[in-house]
């Protein structure tokens, strides 16, 4: 009983850990301006979608450079 508990406990660990991770915005930002050109927001299945703009930024983004 207590391995299947702990089993449970790591799974749901594992879990909410990787829907968090996947559900990071990513910001694309130009290397000529250095501004923020979009963000791709992603849902995520505990947090819901976000709804992050250039305006609103994220707080943990995922950079990428664009033109």
């Amino acid at each position: 009983m207590k391995n299947a508990i702990m089993l449970l406990a790591i799974a749901s660990t594992v879990f909410f850990a990787a829907d968090y991770v996947s559900a990071i915005p990513v910001v694309e930002v130009s290397h000529s301006s250095d501004q923020c050109v979009r963000v791709i927001n992603f849902e995520s299945t505990f947090q819901g979608a976000t709804e992050y703009t250039c305006d609103n930024m994220p707080g943990k983004y995922s950079h990428v450079w664009v033109k």
